[in-house]
């Protein structure tokens, strides 16, 4: 399948700023008159063509007339939820809710730098910003973007969605690796520049070496930390400008798994549960399992089926189990291979009349 290198993801404006403004500001209650109005020069930008996976900086210019009362800085909104942006007086930031009298002089710009994640055409709003002489007189603008956002890269993996519902086995002691292969083509030559990559991710091997159309990505996956989800973006920068943008969701699950893992409840007597428990070691499988109810109350426990890999067993409430709430705890010794592991589950029940 081919997978845009872009596409997978949430649109991202990552706006790198010189100074940052706060993203908040008073609301604007009441309208400046025209002849009196800051104006920018154009609200819309027109990019052209430009590559995903590349930054983009814009810069919208705009004046600020005469005045007896201050200008302030009233709001500077993000409009695509991870946008910032910076406002620059006469080569200095403006701050929000800072006063500055008209009118001024040099270069006044709003200035942002767009990281782009997305291909195909786009018309968008990136920011909100205000400016007034108080809270209940300002004007407000929306500063656009529009553009062909074109992919720089096509991948091709050999496995659908190959890092969604990725599930390996984990242990401390050795780790199990795994490899995912992806051919890439590039609408230029390109190279892969260096890079460290963090976990869980060891290591990136790509062929050839040399700058190429197409090349081979290699992508290795040592689970060494504790088990749970993992979820993230492996990017690679190139020397052609746009960099290769791949998510990856992975779970890392420990050898012996054990489901539910922390709890059986039960509401009368009539309810059947039951419990799983699974060995995902590569080498070693399960042998005996025994287990006990601490208290001995009112819960049984029988096994269902049991193979090299997994066992289960049905728990539930005796029939004869008289009125009330109990509590209890059933425990588990699992031997794998010459190891013995123990796993224990809370019962509770609630038995009505």
């Amino acid at each position: 399948m081919f997978l845009n290198a872009n596409s997978e993801f949430v649109t991202k404006f990552s706006l790198l700023l010189f100074a940052l403004v706060g993203l908040h500001g008073g609301s604007c209650g009441g309208e400046v008159e025209a002849a009196e109005e800051p104006q920018f020069e154009t609200t819309l930008l027109e990019i052209g063509e430009a590559w995903s996976g590349t930054v983009q900086s814009l810069e919208y210019s705009f004046s600020l007339p005469a005045s007896t009362s201050p200008w302030i800085l009233q709001k500077a909104e993000q409009l695509c939820g991870c946008s910032q942006f910076a406002v620059w007086l006469e080569g200095e930031p403006w701050l929000l809710g800072e006063a500055r009298f008209g009118p001024a002089q040099g270069k006044l710009t709003a200035r942002v730098h767009w990281d782009i994640h997305e291909s195909g055409l786009l018309r968008r709003s990136l920011v909100k910003v205000a400016m007034g002489t108080s809270e209940a007189e300002c004007v407000t603008w929306e500063l656009k973007v529009k553009g062909h956002l074109k992919s720089f890269f096509r991948i091709q993996s050999p496995e659908e969605n190959p890092w969604q519902n990725l599930r390996l086995p984990w242990t401390a002691e050795q780790a199990s690796e795994r490899t995912l292969d992806f051919e890439i083509e590039g609408a230029e030559a390109f190279q892969i520049l260096p890079a460290d990559l963090s976990f869980p991710l060891s290591k990136a091997d790509w062929r050839p070496q040399e700058p190429s159309h197409r090349k081979k990505l290699r992508l290795s996956l040592l689970p060494q930390q504790d088990p749970g989800r993992y979820q993230g973006t492996v990017s690679l920068k190139t020397d052609a400008g746009p960099s290769i943008q791949l998510p990856y969701q992975a779970e890392f699950v420990e050898d012996l798994e054990i489901f539910p893992s922390r709890e059986l409840r039960f509401l009368g007597v009539e309810q059947l549960k039951t419990v799983t428990i699974l060995s995902h070691d590569p080498v070693l499988t399960l042998g005996s399992i025994t287990y006990q109810v601490e208290a001995k109350g009112p819960f049984q426990v029988q096994p269902r089926e049991k193979d090299s890999r997994k066992a289960i067993f049905e728990v539930r409430c005796r029939p004869e189990t008289k009125p009330g709430q109990y509590r209890d705890r059933l425990v588990f010794q699992i031997q794998v291979g010459g190891t013995m592991h123990s796993r224990s589950l809370e019962l509770r029940a609630l038995v009505k009349r």
